[in-house]
């Protein structure tokens, strides 16, 4: 075995290594079908109450908080599936430990603890299932 290959191995830190699969088995259950209507379905249910308004709605705290004990659970159940001994504690400890938290499943997660991210989320989902609706009422059919 060469020395410098023998020398990366050991120098690579087991936590580092526990959260980098814990974060590609996020990815695998947020693209799955499965993760995809659950949170589809919540977010359709719940954006009607949603505007881009400054000031916002008591009602928008408690959907919030639905919202992030959803994904959590689904996350932490699929999660403790996927990998033995599974912490979401001790997941969460190391995730606010990383210096820098860029890519798609770290806006996913975002969303599930900063309202800011999910009012975005609730109010860009709404407004393009508004586009959607004016594409669709726009369209005229002619009598055959």
């Amino acid at each position: 075995m060469d020395t410098s290959s023998q020398e990366d191995t050991e120098s690579i830190d087991p936590k580092f290594v526990k959260f980098d699969r814990c974060i590609g088995c996020i990815e695998e259950i947020i693209i799955s079908d499965e993760f995809l209507k659950i949170q589809h379905s919540f977010i359709a249910k719940h954006c009607v109450i949603f505007d881009d308004k400054e000031e916002n709605k008591i009602i928008y705290t408690s959907i919030f908080q639905d919202y992030a004990q959803l994904v959590e659970t689904y996350l932490e159940q699929k999660l403790k599936q996927m990998i033995p001994n599974f912490s979401m504690k001790e997941f969460c400890r190391e995730l606010n430990h990383q210096p820098v938290l860029d890519g798609e499943v770290f806006d996913m997660l975002r969303e599930c603890i900063d309202f800011c991210s999910f009012k975005t989320m609730m109010v860009d989902f709404k407004t393009s299932r508004n586009k959607d609706n004016l594409l669709l009422s726009g369209v005229k059919l002619s009598p055959g």
